[in-house]
């Protein structure tokens, strides 16, 4: 392979490439959006001189590795056709090459691998921390200047809540629990949606990091875009808010003191998460409502 040729050339998110690790064959690839790959994957990217690295993705285990570009070479058609006819035996690397000629379908596999692997090993973690930020929220909701928080005014306006009306809030409570299982299984092939619970996971690691470290200065300018990104976004559902539970990374955002947020008095992080879960609360309430769902639920338990 070499180095004076592949050092200057540039690679893209889905090529096609033949890797090279040390101790092994030059191995099909394919490169991936290093924000966009398991959290054990992004924590072994090498940092400092090293930092210029592209992620690949082996064909067809799926594994993972950090390399620079003198170890990659863009893989063409006429390289796979000869090296699968001229194999002397079949195993990983040959049906590697076969897979190359047509990934397709090997990514749309592990992509839905890969987003149950995500699911199971983050299902404790995000329960946590969507409890976490579900009781915070509840503690520490905005005041109104009647001391009362929005949720409890407008509780208020509802009648005494009766035995039976708790009964059929529990009832319905748990057909919807059964709609979200069924609807989240289909989502995790669903593109759009899996863009909505990465958007959610980006927002996560900067606001809500597992060592509670405030996110740097020089950081904000990218989340402000991210932020634009989303408000901009018009295709949002009750199912996709449900299935990434970004609303709820967005409530707990909105209650976050400033000092936790650098530079929100020129981005106003807090003020447009607050504006986007009134934006939610609508979609989901008019969703309910066209599915004859009762629409006096709060919306926190979905959104």
């Amino acid at each position: 392979m070499s180095a004076k040729k592949t050092e200057l050339e540039l690679f893209g998110v889905r090529d096609v490439v033949l890797a090279k690790v040390r101790g092994y064959p030059a191995w099909p690839a394919m490169v991936v959006d290093p924000d966009n790959v398991p959290n054990d994957v992004a924590n072994k990217r090498p940092s400092g001189r090293k930092s210029n690295v592209y992620c690949v993705r082996f064909m067809p285990a799926g594994d993972y590795s950090w390399l620079p570009p003198k170890e990659l070479e863009r893989l063409t058609p006429t390289m796979i056709h000869n090296f699968v006819n001229n194999a002397k035996k079949d195993g990983d690397l040959k049906d590697g090459y076969k897979i190359a000629l047509d990934p397709t379908t090997w990514e749309r596999e592990h992509a839905v691998s890969l987003a149950a692997q995500d699911n199971c090993e983050g299902r404790n973690k995000a329960k946590m921390e969507d409890e976490l930020i579900d009781e915070e929220g509840e503690r520490e909701l905005p005041q109104l200047k009647n001391g009362k928080t929005g949720e409890e005014k407008e509780s208020q306006k509802e009648s005494k809540p009766t035995v039976q009306r708790e009964d059929e809030t529990r009832a319905s409570a748990g057909m919807e629990a059964d709609n979200i299982n069924l609807v989240t299984a289909e989502l995790e092939s669903n593109p759009e949606a899996l863009k909505v619970r990465n958007w959610r996971h980006q927002l996560q690691k900067t606001f809500l990091s597992r060592n509670n470290i405030p996110p740097k200065a020089d950081e904000m300018a990218k989340i402000d875009v991210l932020f634009k990104t989303i408000e901009d976004y018009e295709g949002i559902t009750m199912a996709y808010l449900t299935f990434s539970k970004i609303g709820k990374v967005m409530r707990h955002i909105l209650l976050l003191e400033s000092s936790r947020i650098p530079r929100d008095d020129e981005f106003h992080f807090r003020d447009r998460a607050r504006g986007l879960v009134k934006k939610w609360q609508g979609v989901i309430s008019l969703s309910r409502a066209a599915d004859g769902m009762d629409v006096c639920v709060h919306t926190h338990a979905f959104l």
